[in-house]
């Protein structure tokens, strides 16, 4: 709870964390049951390999499925204090030019494809080619540029 909410505050988040309260409890529920298998109960026998790896496997799922879920509270609750909301937004804004850049070559395919002669579509290709080899932060003004025509093939 956030200091100064409200009752309103309230019954929003109850509705917006019943997803959360979900997640969170299959997460507790799939822990308590790998910890009544293999350690809740007096073994007879020491664990095996295949036991351990087992193990290993299914702790690494819970703990990354348990960070998901507090990244995803965190950004939608604006909590930039937890160490995965950095490298998201990070992530999430090279994602963006990533998908711009590939809009982008796509449009100059489009126009290479449309070229009237052999000899314009082979530049064409060959200029979008290059553009494309290039980094998004240098290549997206380039491609922009090429489409725009002020930087024809």
């Amino acid at each position: 709870m956030h200091p100064g909410q409200t009752a309103a505050d309230r019954y929003i988040t109850s509705f917006e964390g019943t997803n959360y309260i979900g997640q969170l409890e299959r997460v507790h529920t799939l822990l308590l049951a790998l910890w009544e298998e293999y350690f809740g109960t007096v073994r007879d026998h020491p664990l095996s390999e295949y036991e351990t790896d087992l193990i290993d496997h299914q702790l690494y799922f819970l703990s990354d499925a348990l960070f998901n879920i507090i990244l995803d509270m965190a950004l939608d609750y604006g909590d930039s204090s937890f160490r995965g909301v950095g490298p998201f937004l990070e992530k999430a804004k090279e994602a963006e030019k990533a998908i711009e850049c590939n809009k982008l070559v796509e449009k100059a395919r489009k126009r290479q494809n449309a070229a009237k002669t052999d000899w314009e579509r082979t530049e064409y290709k060959a200029r979008v080619d290059a553009l494309a080899a290039l980094p998004d932060d240098d290549a997206i003004p380039a491609l922009k540029a090429l489409l725009e025509g002020g930087d024809k093939a």
